[in-house]
């Protein structure tokens, strides 16, 4: 008896999905989605992404993209920033597969 392998093919790191979950203190969930590489390019030439300014009023934007552009850099997988802020706002940034 023969015992079959699936084997996940990997996939290169620009083709991953960079996602920005947000869930604002108004009840608002906002979701972001661009291809690493779409992400990269927009931060190399605007020094931010796109955003939404009023969700984010309690969090450091600056920072908070000087640490995405740091980890996207890095390859890093998987959550690399988690935000609560006091005002109940949370924030998600990862990269997956997906």
């Amino acid at each position: 008896m023969t015992e079959k392998r699936v084997v996940k093919k990997q996939i290169p790191y620009d083709k991953r999905i960079f996602h920005v979950d947000i869930d604002s203190e108004k009840g608002d969930k906002i979701r972001i989605r661009f291809p690493v590489r779409a992400a990269r390019k927009i931060l190399k030439a605007s020094g931010k992404l796109p955003l939404p300014q009023d969700a984010l009023q309690e969090i450091d934007l600056k920072e908070l993209m000087e640490d995405v552009a740091a980890c996207l850099d890095e390859e890093v997988e998987g959550d690399f920033v988690t935000v609560e802020t006091a005002g109940g706002t949370h924030v998600r940034v990862y990269v997956d597969e997906q």
